[in-house]
């Protein structure tokens, strides 16, 4: 080839017989220098002649008659082994270096005979191993067998790289012969060899690369979880952990391959989108009815740790439908929002949270339902966790109506939403109460599945009342300047200590701690809105009303609290800490008479003034102060007699404390605007009521100060 003095075929010829005669010297003198002489030389020929575009078939036909006979000479001497790789390494050495140097589109038939031939050839000695019982060098031996496929598939990638069905398909016949010979031969394996081990694990790989290969987008990912499943149930069937272990392996390939499929969480078309007749929940569906069935099936395998690949596998099925319930939800709304106005879209929006939640509610369901009749924890677990997520998303997207221009009071689809999520905890609450003596964490989970039923509740009515107020349009709302805020609140306030009343009662004669504190939030609630509203609210257009219904809110939330200060003390054996409450509810009382007292007469005077002149204002002020320290007093001395009556300590130094502020602002303010005879008619009077005061006191010290 270097100095051209002979045709090269000529010279593959002459080599070939000098390559053949050094073997039979070497089988004859029994020589393995002399057999690894002639390999090399052999393997040398090829790119010392060189190859040309018309030796081609020539070269290759060399190789393979080289390969043939090595093969045979290690088939004979079994010592002789390592003539074996050195010929597999240059072959595929020599096809690489020719395909990298001088492939064409034109050499493609004759590329892939040659490939063919060249992987035929060392699998056919790997079989014929197999036939003949041949054990030694087994570790080598396997990782030649392994090799031979890899190149081999190499070489096909390379050739075949833009023509992935014809790939697909020569990598899957390969799948059946390897699959095939192991079914034939496995009679023929020795005990100890792990031939059937590998032979398996190469067509499971190459079914594997096969299936990317011949199809696309969610095809692949519904027949890996086929592909999957049959595998699990040959691998527990035959008790080949060989088989199984893969196909464990196959169904995270599946849940990663439909993952990254594109419009696997949000369709690209959402106008032609039909919601579960598609092959994305298609493929969902099949992925989740695949695991499903493992999980099953690993129950009749006998094998340490297959407990945790059986709570995996219903985790993950049950992980798979959730997700995709919220992705045809999710689609389906897209596709209905698709050319509709801004406040179309708003509504659509909040409808898709609210479906989205009674759906995964609905899910939940039987879960929850089977978890507990089958004693199966990660499906019980799987379905509280789901309902979890639905009541999370329901509250948090009923919290205001959206778009307030279509709300309608109670009937609505967040009266509907959030009644129904209330009737799946319900439902919920039942099956779990009939199975508490199953799990010790149930009694826990009781007391907040109660928690949040009634939060839900305080949810619907006080997101009711607060977009009534903000959607109404006449005298109570938006035209009522700041006032609408007053009658929303005292609306609330209300309605927040009606609610706590069944609560209360109901915690302290059940021993419900939870239900109790959810009611105690209530009430407290209540009474800091009502406070509130009675503070913050300025007479305008509205006082008429706010007089009206001011002293009613007040004296209402005192009676809410005089009836659960009655409750509360039924329960003290129960919650000694009840007593800290009872004293909270007692200060709330007095305070909230304070301020009726002190907002009735602050407002009186605020109307008066509106219609009065400079001079007569700065008179009305100064009397409001003097009419609002009378009642302080006089209001004291109630407060006194109450805590003498009720035998209340706190309640009557609270008493005398107020009197003795009142009577010394009307000393040192009050009497100040008034002329010297009135003056000193007041002071006269002032002092007789604090003569009479001092003689009670004197006479009533030990009962003033006795304890409670």
């Amino acid at each position: 080839g270097f100095y051209h003095l002979i045709p090269e075929s000529a010279a593959l010829v002459a080599m070939a017989g000098v390559t053949a005669l050094a073997f039979a010297l070497a089988l004859t003198y029994d020589s393995f220098a002399v057999a690894l002489l002639a390999s090399a030389g052999g393997f040398l020929s090829v790119p010392l002649l060189g190859i040309a575009s018309g030796t081609v078939a020539e070269a290759m036909g060399f190789i393979l008659l080289l390969d043939l006979g090595i093969l045979a000479i290690v088939f004979r001497r079994d010592g002789w082994f390592v003539l074996e790789p050195i010929a597999m390494a240059a072959s595929y050495a020599i096809y690489f270096g020719w395909f990298s140097s001088q492939y064409t589109s034109k050499d493609a038939g004759f590329a892939g005979v040659a490939l063919g031939l060249l992987w035929a050839v060392f699998y056919a000695m790997d079989v014929a191993r197999i036939l003949t019982v041949r054990t030694t060098y087994r570790e080598l031996r396997h990782t030649l067998g392994a090799g031979n496929i890899v190149l081999a598939f190499i070489g096909l990638a390379l050739l075949l790289h833009d023509n992935s069905v014809e790939l697909g398909t020569i990598v899957l016949v390969q799948a059946v012969i390897y699959i095939a010979t192991i079914l034939v031969t496995k009679r023929s394996l020795q005990n100890g060899d792990v031939l059937d081990a590998r032979y398996t694990l190469t067509a499971i790989l190459l079914l594997v690369i096969a299936t990317p290969a011949l199809f696309t987008g969610f095809a692949i990912p519904i027949l890996w979880s086929l592909e999957a499943l049959a595998l699990l149930w040959c691998g527990v069937r035959w008790k080949l952990v060989y088989v199984w272990w893969p196909a464990v392996g196959l169904y995270a390939l599946a849940a990663m391959a439909l993952s990254a499929t594109p419009s696997a969480f949000a369709t690209a078309h959402p106008r032609t989108f039909v919601p579960l007749f598609n092959p994305r929940a298609l493929s969902f569906i099949v992925l989740a009815a695949a695991l499903a069935a493992g999980s099953l099936d690993l129950r009749r395998l006998k094998h340490s740790g297959v407990g945790k690949f059986i709570s995996t596998f219903q985790y993950a099925w049950c992980a798979t439908l959730f997700l995709l319930i919220a992705v045809e939800t999710n689609d389906f709304f897209a596709r209905r929002m698709v050319g509709v106005g801004h406040l179309s879209t708003i509504h659509l929006e909040q409808q898709r949270s609210f479906a989205m939640a009674l759906l995964w509610l609905l899910y939940g369901l039987p879960l929850v339902f089977v978890g507990l009749q089958r004693r199966v924890f990660p499906v019980l677990s799987s379905g509280l966790a789901v309902t979890a997520v639905a009541v999370g998303l329901g509250a948090g997207s009923a919290v205001s109506y959206q778009p307030i221009e279509r709300f309608a009071p109670i009937l609505n689809d967040r009266v509907f939403v959030l009644i129904v999520l209330m009737a799946g905890l319900a439902a919920h609450s039942w099956w779990l109460h009939r199975n508490r003596s199953f799990y010790p964490w149930i009694g826990t989970a009781l007391s907040g599945y109660r928690i949040v039923l009634l939060l839900l509740g305080f949810e619907l009515v006080t997101s009711e009342v607060h977009d009534y107020f903000r959607h109404a349009t006449g005298a109570v709302s938006e035209s009522a300047g700041a006032s609408g805020t007053f009658i929303e609140l005292v609306t609330l306030a209300a309605i927040w200590m009606l609610y706590s009343f069944p609560m209360v009662r109901y915690g302290i004669r059940n021993r419900a701690l939870s239900v109790l504190l959810i009611g105690l939030g209530s009430m407290t609630a209540a009474t800091g809105a009502g406070v509130i509203a009675s503070v913050a609210f300025q007479p305008d257009s509205w006082f008429s009303t706010a007089v009206s219904v001011r002293p009613i809110l007040l004296l209402g939330l005192c009676a809410g609290l005089f009836l659960q200060m009655r409750w509360a003390r039924e329960g003290l054996k129960a919650f000694p800490w009840l007593d800290a409450v009872l004293l909270a509810m007692q200060a709330s009382i007095v305070l909230l008479g304070f301020e009726l007292v002190t907002t009735q007469t602050r407002d009186v005077f605020d109307q008066q003034t509106l219609t009065a002149s400079a001079h007569r204002i700065s008179d009305l002020r100064n009397l409001e102060q003097l009419v609002m320290s009378i009642l302080w007093l006089g209001y004291g001395i109630v407060l006194l007699g109450a805590g003498l009556w009720r035998r209340v300590r706190w309640i009557r130094l609270g008493s005398l404390a107020m009197m003795t502020f009142a009577m010394l602002k009307i000393v040192a303010y009050d009497l100040s605007f008034l002329n010297p005879a009135y003056r000193s008619l007041s002071f006269i009077g002032l002092g007789v009521v604090m003569l009479g005061a001092s003689y009670l006191y004197g006479r009533y010290r030990n009962l003033v100060l006795e304890p409670t």
